[in-house]
C-alpha cells in the first residue's frame, strides 16, 4: 500500500504545493555531485602533493594562481552545499506544517521501523556521509548507495524536497545560506561541513515508516477504541494491537498529549515549559534566554551576556555526593570541598585583589612561590628552601634539622647534632657545648690559634686566653706563664697549686692552705693558727739548706750550723733539757737546776 499524505490519516486534507521529485530522479544528481566532491578531493591531493615537492616555485610562481584555483573550486562545492540546504529546509518546512498531525501515530510508525531495522539504516547512511571523503570515495558513495536502496526500498514515497533547486538569492541568519562566503582556511571549510551534517541528520531523523499510515488500513490497530474522540494509542502486548486510550498526562483529555513524546528533533517556537522534566539525547539548541526556575532560588542562561547567572545562594554542585560546591551568599562567595583533596591546577596560580592591582599569593609551575604584603614579596621558595624578606617574628619553637647559616657564607653556622651545639666561624669551631654524663663547654674545639677574652667594665682583659701561647691571663693580654695574674690574689677555701705558684704581690687566703709534697705535706690551718709539717716535713732555710727543722714522729730535730743571736728557752724542768749526743753515738740530755747548776744523764 502507498504511503499517504498527512492529511489523509484521518480522512483530512493538508494543503500541499510543495513540488516533489522522486527518490529516482534525486539520488543519480546526488551521486554526480559526490563525484564531483572526489574530483575535488583529487585536486586538492594534487595541489597538496606539488607543493610538498617544489614549496619554494610554488609560492614563487603559482601562488596566485593556486589560491584561485582553490577558491573557484571550493566555491562550487559552497553552492553545492547551499542547494542542499535550501532543499532539506524546504522539506523541514513541508514535515513541520504536517508534524502536529503525525504525532499521534509515532509509536505506531515506530514500531513497524523496528520490523525493518529502519533506525539502524538510518545511523549507518548518517556515518556514510560523515567518512565520505575518508578513504576511497568510490567505495564510501557506492556504499551509501546501498543503504539508500534499502531505504527506497522500505519506503514507497517521494521525497517533497528539491535537493538540486537553486539556492535563494538573500541571505539570512543561518550560517549554511550566504552565498559569496570564501574558506579560506581549511578549518573554517571542516567547521561549516559540520554544520551541513549536523542539519542532514536532524532532517534524517524525521523520515518515517513505510507502509499503511491510514489507521482504517491497519490490521493490528483496534478501530472501536481508537476511533474516539479524546482517545489515543496505546499498545496492548496480550493482544499484540494498538487500542484506544484516555489521555492523562501533558495536554489533558484534548488535542495531542505530551505526556511521552521521543523524537529526535523537536522545534519549539515560543515559551516552552516542562513541568514534569525533560529528558534531551542529542544536541539541544536554545536560542534565547534560558531559566531555571528552583524551589527556593533560581538561575538564568543570558543570552545577550553570554553568561550561566546563578542568584544568590543558588549551588553550583559537582560530584555524585555534591562534594564540590560554589555558591554567592549575598555579601561573600563560597567554595566548599567535602570529598577528598580540593586540586586547583595551573602553570600559574594567582591570588589577587579583584582589580588586579595587587598579588596575595602566585604559584609558577618549575618555579617560586611567592607570598606578598601589601604587594612586596616577603616569602619565596626556592630550590634549597624559602627566601624571607624582613623579620621572622616566633612566638613558640623554631626547629631545625642541622644547621643555621649565614646568608652568603655557608661556612659561619650553629651546628645542632643529638645534645650538642656548635658554633663555627669561617669553618672553625669556636664554641661546643655537649650534655653529657659530664657536661661540657668547650672553646676552641677545632685546636686553632683562637683567643678568648672577657670583658669587664673597666679593663677589657679582665680574662684573656692566649691560644698561639696556650696561657692565661688575669688582667694582662700578654700572660708570659702557664697562668699569669696582673694584680692581687685572693683565695676563699681550699687553693691546690699541683705545679707551683709564682705569685708577684700579695697573696691573701681567707683559709686553710695546703702544699702536697711528694712524700710528706704541710698545711696552713686557719683554725689553729699554726702552719703545720707533718713527720719528717722539713723547714729548711739557706740556699744550701743551712738549716733544717723537723719531727722524726717521736722528737723534734735541728740540723744544720745553727747560730743563736739571742736566747734560745729550753723546757722548764729536770725532764726537759737539751739531747746532745757523743761521738760513740751515745745521747745525754743536758739540765740546769735550780741553783744554775748543769749536769748530763744518758737518754
Amino acid at each position: 500500500m502507498a504511503l499517504k499524505k498527512p492529511g489523509e490519516l484521518f480522512g483530512r486534507k493538508v494543503k500541499e504545493d510543495i513540488p516533489s521529485i522522486s527518490v529516482d530522479e534525486s539520488f543519480p544528481h546526488i551521486k554526480e555531485e559526490f563525484h564531483k566532491v572526489e574530483d575535488l578531493r583529487k585536486q586538492i591531493d594534487s595541489v597538496s602533493s606539488s607543493l610538498n615537492n617544489s614549496l619554494t616555485e610554488v609560492v614563487d610562481k603559482n601562488l596566485n594562481f593556486l589560491s584561485k584555483e582553490y577558491s573557484e573550486q571550493l566555491n562550487k562545492f559552497n553552492k553545492k552545499i547551499d542547494i542542499l540546504k535550501e532543499e532539506i529546509d524546504t522539506k523541514v518546512d513541508s514535515l513541520e506544517k504536517s508534524n502536529q498531525y503525525l504525532k499521534a501515530e509515532i509509536e505506531v510508525v515506530e514500531q513497524r521501523q523496528q520490523t525493518i531495522n529502519l533506525n539502524r539504516i538510518k545511523k549507518e547512511v548518517i556515518s556514510e556521509v560523515e567518512n565520505l571523503l575518508s578513504g576511497d570515495v568510490s567505495d564510501n558513495i557506492k556504499r551509501l548507495e546501498e543503504k539508500i536502496e534499502v531505504v527506497r526500498g522500505s519506503y514507497q514515497q517521494t521525497l517533497n524536497e528539491g535537493l538540486l533547486n537553486e539556492p535563494p538569492s538573500t541571505k539570512n541568519s543561518d550560517p549554511l545560506t550566504p552565498l559569496d562566503k570564501d574558506y579560506v582556511t581549511l578549518q573554517e571549510f571542516q567547521a561549516q561541513y559540520k554544520i551541513f551534517l549536523n542539519r542532514i541528520q536532524q532532517q534524517m531523523a524525521t523520515i518515517g515508516g513505510g507502509g499503511a499510515v491510514n489507521i482504517q488500513d491497519m490490521d493490528d490497530v483496534d478501530l472501536s477504541s481508537a476511533k474516539v474522540n479524546g482517545k489515543y494509542l496505546k499498545y496492548n502486548s496480550s493482544t499484540n494491537k494498538w487500542e484506544g486510550a484516555d489521555a492523562t498526562g501533558g495536554g489533558g483529555g484534548s488535542g495531542i498529549t505530551t505526556a511521552n513524546v521521543s523524537t529526535n528533533a523537536l522545534n519549539v517556537i515560543g515559551l516552552s515549559t516542562h513541568r514534569n522534566g525533560i529528558n534531551v539525547a542529542g544536541l539541544s539548541y536554545l536560542d534565547g534566554d534560558v531559566s531555571f526556575v528552583g524551589d527556593n532560588t533560581n538561575a538564568i542562561w543570558d543570552k545577550s551576556k553570554s553568561d550561566l547567572v546563578l542568584y544568590d545562594n543558588t549551588r553550583l554542585t559537582l560530584g555524585s555526593n555534591e562534594d564540590f560546591q560554589m555558591w554567592h551568599g549575598g555579601s561573600n562567595t563560597f567554595i566548599k570541598n567535602t570529598g577528598g583533596d580540593l586540586r586547583i591546577r595551573g602553570n600559574v596560580i594567582k591570588l589577587a585583589r579583584e582589580d588586579s592591582t595587587e598579588t596575595y599569593i602566585e604559584c609558577n609551575v618549575n618555579n617560586a612561590v611567592q607570598i606578598f604584603y601589601n604587594g612586596n614579596e616577603k616569602l619565596a621558595t626556592t630550590n634549597t628552601g624559602i627566601n624571607v624578606t624582613g623579620d621572622v617574628q616566633c612566638s613558640d619553637n623554631v626547629l631545625v634539622a642541622n644547621n643555621i647559616k649565614h646568608h652568603g657564607d655557608t661556612d659561619t653556622y650553629i651546628e645542632f647534632t643529638d645534645d650538642q651545639i656548635r658554633l663555627l666561624a669561617g669553618g672553625k669551631g669556636i664554641l661546643t657545648v655537649t650534655e653529657d654524663s659530664v657536661d661540657s663547654v668547650v672553646i676552641n674545639n677545632g685546636g686553632n690559634n683562637c683567643d678568648f677574652r672577657v670583658e669587664g667594665l673597666n679593663d677589657e682583659h679582665l680574662i684573656f686566653s692566649d691560644g698561639g701561647t696556650d696561657s692565661v691571663g688575669i688582667g694582662t693580654s700578654v700572660p708570659t706563664t702557664k697562668f699569669d695574674i696582673s694584680g692581687s690574689l685572693n683565695a676563699s677555701g681550699l687553693s691546690t697549686f699541683r705545679n707551683g705558684l709564682n705569685v708577684l704581690g700579695l697573696l691573701h687566703t681567707n683559709d686553710n692552705v695546703n702544699f702536697t709534697g711528694d712524700a710528706y705535706n704541710l698545711s696552713w690551718d686557719k683554725s689553729d693558727n699554726a702552719l703545720e709539717f707533718t713527720d719528717n716535713a722539713k723547714a729548711t732555710f739557706g740556699a744550701g739548706n743551712d738549716l733544717e727543722i723537723h719531727s722524726n714522729g717521736t722528737t723534734g730535730v735541728v740540723g744544720g750550723a745553727v747560730s743563736f743571736t739571742s736566747d734560745i728557752t729550753v723546757g722548764t724542768s729536770q725532764a726537759v733539757g737539751v739531747v746532745l749526743t757523743s761521738p760513740d753515738g751515745t745521747k745525754y740530755r743536758l739540765v740546769v737546776a735550780n741553783d744554775g747548776t748543769l749536769s748530763t744523764s744518758a737518754v
